[in-house]
């Protein structure tokens, strides 16, 4: 029998975990990355539900972050600028 891996200890996030903690659609999300709020996902093809995003565990708190910035009233702007220096610019994405 298969064992299921909780969401806790997969070495990865889904989109769908993303949505939750964001509120975003998909296209939003791809839009954080384009603006360095959030890091590149891997893509993957499942097989019979075509290709599939896998994130970084660390787009979980960053995610979480942004949220939490958002609601002090920062900017998309401003965000990423303090993600730039908390997680530095190699995983910031293009602003």
């Amino acid at each position: 029998m298969a064992r299921r891996v909780s969401s806790e200890h997969k070495p990865f996030a889904t989109t769908e975990e993303l949505r939750a903690i964001t509120g975003l659609e998909r296209q939003s999300l791809r839009l954080w990355v384009r603006r360095g709020l959030l890091p590149k996902p891997g893509y993957f093809s499942d097989g019979k539900h075509g290709v599939r995003s896998r994130w970084p565990r660390s787009a979980l708190d960053r995610a979480r972050f942004v949220m939490a910035m958002r609601a002090q009233g920062h900017t998309l702007d401003e965000i990423a600028e303090m993600i730039r220096e908390k997680w530095g610019p190699e995983d910031a994405g293009k602003v």
